[in-house]
């Protein structure tokens, strides 16, 4: 605000002096000088009345300011001292976040590593009797003899034809020979 009453009166005192200008050189050529040194009397009460004004102006704004500042300042003092908090309080307060801190940033590093899921197991008594040898090759001699049975002649077999009804009606009987 300080910068703008001199820029305020600056212009003033310009458009003045513009007018003045743009009036002067004809008014002067044709009218006596008397009227001039009259216009010039009335240009500097003007003047005058325009400094006190921003005289005036200018002590509303430094009242302005000054009620701003001791405004402040009872602000500033009217601080209820419940709200001043003590160091201590406030370095509890400090480590309280901090931890709440560290475990929230150590639960998002673990979300990264969790992994889950589950165990099963199955438990069956089957009791079976399962010899510490078997041979291989009378088994392969074995299934080698019975589809040589089943083969058709063409292929070099009996030609013997396997006829599902010719079987026993219950499984439970020829279930031993399969």
């Amino acid at each position: 605000m300080q910068r703008f009453l001199p820029l305020l009166i600056t212009c003033v005192l310009l458009l003045t002096f513009a007018a003045l200008g743009q009036n002067g050189p004809t008014a002067a050529s044709t009218q006596p000088s008397t009227t001039s040194s009259d216009e010039n009397a009335e240009l500097r009460r003007e003047l005058e009345q325009m400094k006190k004004a921003v005289a005036a102006i200018e002590e509303r704004l430094s009242a302005q300011e000054k009620a701003a500042q001791e405004k402040k300042e009872e602000e500033a003092k009217q601080v209820p001292a419940g709200d001043q908090s003590t160091t201590a309080e406030l370095a509890t307060e400090v480590k309280d976040l901090d931890h709440r801190v560290a475990q929230t940033e150590r639960r998002g590093a673990l979300d990264r590593l969790n992994w889950s899921g589950d165990f099963r197991v199955e438990n069956n008594s089957i009791f079976a009797h399962i010899p510490a040898h078997y041979d291989g090759m009378q088994l392969q001699s074995l299934m080698v003899k019975t589809l040589w049975t089943i083969a058709p002649t063409s292929q070099g077999g009996l030609g013997l034809s396997l006829d599902p009804s010719k079987l026993p009606p219950n499984p439970a009987d020829y279930a031993p020979y399969l």
